[in-house]
C-alpha cells in the first residue's frame, strides 16, 4: 500500500467510512447558495481556457502560477510564436515516457476485445509479437534524433514524433545545460548522444520490466495477493470483457459517456467534473448584476490501464494502473520523496475521475461483467447500486530499473485512504482563486501582475521555458538565455543546413 491517509483512522471522517460516494464529495450536485439563485457557468467555447484543468497544469501553477500564465497562451502582449515554441522545448526522458506507453498500449490493444452496445464482438483478442513491438518502439525513440534538417518547423508544435523534436533537444540543451552558452549551434549530432544512448537502455528494459513482471507474471507473484487486485498469472488473465480503458487518448471505445468526453480537435479525453461556487465572478453581465455563479470545472484525466476484477467471494474492484518510467530506490523500492507526493496527487485525480466516470458501472457494464463469468465458469456475484470508494484501488507501475519485483513496483491504494473529501474542498478553493485572477473570462483577460512569480517567491526559480518571458526572472536565470525568442523561433525556422 502507498500508506493509509490520516483520515481513515478517524470515525467522522467521511473517507474514513470506506464508502465514499460522488453526493458525499459534492461532485454530483452543487451546494445550495444563500440569496439569489447563482448561475451557472459551463465549461463551453471561449470558457475552456480558464476552466479547463489537469493534473499537469495544476502542479505547475502550484510551483510558479507565473509560469502558467505565460505558458497559457492568455498573457496579452506576447508572441503567440514565441510563447508556443518555449512551452514545446523538452526533454528525452519525455519522449521516452511516450514510446513505452506507446508499447505497453499496442499489448494491451491486442489483448482486449471491442463490442458495441449490443453486446456484438467488433474486435476479439489477437496475436501480438512482443519483441517487434520492442523493435518497433526503438525505432520510433531513434526517430527522434534521426536525419531531420530538411525539414520545416510545423508551427511550434511540440509533438513528439515529429522528426524536428530533437532540435528542441539540442536547443534545451544548448540554452540552460551550458555554463557559457554565448552562441546556439545546432550542430549534425547531438550534444549528448551518451544520454540519448542511455535511455534507449531504459526504454528496453521498462518495456521487458511490465511485460514479463506485471503482463506475464513471470515469477507468479500475485498467486500471493490476497486482495485478487491482479489476477494469478498477472494482465494477461484479465478477462478482455471487463477492460474499460486503455490509454484512451483517442476514444474508440464502447459505451463512452459524452457528458464526459472533453473533444479537442480529432482527439477525445476523458476527464471529471468539479462545481466551486464564486461570489463575485468574472463574467461582465454576472457582476452587474451582483449575481454569484457556480462554475464548472473539468480536469482532464487519461489513465493508462483500468479494468474491474473480482475477488473469490465476489466483492468487486476497479482497478487503475498508471505507467511510470521513473526509476524507484533499489533500497526503499519507491521513488524520491517529490515524486511520491506528486503520484500520489495524481491519484487523488484519477480517483474522482473514476468515482464520477463509473458510478453507474455495475449497471453499465452488466452483460460483459457475465459473459466474462460465463467463459470462467463461475456463477455471476450480487452486484452493486453503485461505485464507492472502498471498491476503487489505484496505483503507479514504477517500470525502470532492474531486479526489483512487481510487489514493489505497484504498491496499489484503496480510493477511501486517500482523503478525498480534504482533497476535493482544497481543490475548490484553488479553482476559485484562480478564476479570481481573471477581469473577464469571455474572452480570457488578466495581467501578469496578478499571477505571483511563485518560484522566485520562494527561493526556488528553476528558470523553466518561460524564464525568457518572466520580467522577474533573475540574471543568472536570464543569461542562460543568450538569445530572444524571435532569434530563437528564425533558427528553427531556417535551421543550420547540413556539413
Amino acid at each position: 500500500m502507498l500508506g493509509a491517509s490520516k483520515a481513515s483512522s478517524q470515525p467522522n471522517s467521511i473517507s474514513g467510512r470506506g464508502s465514499l460516494t460522488l453526493d458525499q464529495l459534492g461532485l454530483k450536485l452543487p451546494a445550495p447558495q444563500p440569496g439569489t439563485a447563482p448561475a451557472e457557468v459551463k465549461p463551453k467555447g471561449v470558457f475552456n481556457a480558464v476552466l479547463d484543468e489537469s493534473h499537469t497544469s495544476l502542479m505547475l501553477q502550484e510551483s510558479c502560477e507565473r509560469a502558467w500564465f505565460l505558458g497559457s497562451g492568455i498573457a496579452p502582449g506576447i508572441d503567440e510564436h514565441e510563447q508556443r515554441i518555449l512551452r514545446s522545448l523538452s526533454s528525452y526522458m519525455n519522449g521516452l515516457g511516450t514510446v513505452v506507453h506507446e508499447g505497453i498500449r499496442r499489448v494491451l490493444d491486442a489483448h482486449r476485445e471491442k463490442l458495441n452496445p449490443e453486446g456484438r464482438v467488433l474486435k476479439s483478442p489477437t496475436p501480438y509479437e512482443f519483441d517487434r513491438i520492442s523493435e518497433s518502439v526503438l525505432e520510433r525513440f531513434s526517430f527522434m534524433e534521426g536525419d531531420s534538417w530538411s525539414e520545416s518547423f510545423p508551427n511550434g508544435r511540440s509533438d513528439r514524433d515529429h522528426p524536428r523534436f530533437r532540435e528542441h533537444v539540442k536547443l534545451k540543451a544548448e540554452l540552460v545545460g551550458s555554463n557559457n552558452p554565448a552562441h546556439v549551434v545546432l550542430p549534425e549530432s547531438s550534444p549528448d548522444a551518451r544520454r540519448f544512448e542511455r535511455c534507449r537502455e531504459i526504454l528496453k528494459q521498462a518495456l521487458l520490466n511490465w511485460h514479463e513482471l506485471m503482463y506475464l507474471d513471470r515469477d507468479d507473484i500475485f498467486r500471493h495477493d490476497p486482495r485478487a487486485l491482479v489476477p494469478a498469472g498477472g494482465l494477461k488473465r484479465v478477462d478482455p470483457a471487463l477492460i474499460l480503458e486503455v490509454e484512451e487518448k483517442n476514444v474508440a471505445y464502447f459505451k463512452q459517456d459524452p457528458f464526459q468526453i472533453l473533444s479537442m480537435g480529432g482527439l477525445s479525453i476523458p476527464y471529471y467534473e468539479i462545481e466551486a461556487a464564486v461570489k463575485d465572478p468574472p463574467v461582465p453581465e454576472l457582476a452587474r448584476r451582483g449575481v454569484s455563479a457556480n462554475f464548472t470545472f473539468r480536469v482532464k484525466a487519461v489513465l493508462d490501464f483500468v479494468y474491474l476484477s473480482f475477488a473469490p467471494d465476489g466483492r468487486p474492484r476497479l482497478v487503475a494502473m498508471d505507467w511510470k518510467t521513473n526509476a524507484l530506490d533499489e533500497h526503499s523500492g519507491r521513488p524520491a520523496l517529490v515524486a511520491q507526493e506528486e503520484h500520489t496527487t495524481q491519484l487523488k485525480h484519477y480517483a474522482l475521475y473514476l468515482m464520477q466516470r463509473y458510478c453507474d458501472v455495475f449497471q453499465r457494464f452488466e452483460p460483459e461483467i457475465r459473459r466474462a463469468f460465463e467463459r470462467s465458469g463461475r456463477p455471476v456475484p450480487k452486484l452493486p447500486a453503485e461505485l464507492t470508494a472502498d471498491m476503487i484501488f489505484l496505483g503507479d507501475v514504477y517500470l525502470s530499473g532492474e531486479q526489483l519485483s512487481a510487489p514493489r513496483r505497484f504498491r496499489p491504494v484503496c480510493a477511501a485512504d486517500l482523503d478525498l473529501d480534504a482533497f476535493v474542498h482544497t481543490l475548490r478553493q484553488r479553482l476559485v482563486a484562480k478564476v479570481g485572477k481573471f477581469s473577464s473570462i469571455s474572452p480570457p483577460t488578466s495581467v501578469l501582475s496578478r499571477w505571483a512569480p511563485t518560484g522566485l517567491d520562494e527561493g526556488r526559480c528553476q528558470g523553466c521555458n518561460q524564464a525568457p518571458l518572466c520580467p522577474d526572472a533573475p540574471a543568472d536565470v536570464k543569461s542562460e538565455w543568450p538569445l530572444s525568442t524571435v532569434g530563437l523561433l528564425s533558427i528553427l525556422k531556417h535551421p543550420t543546413p547540413k556539413r
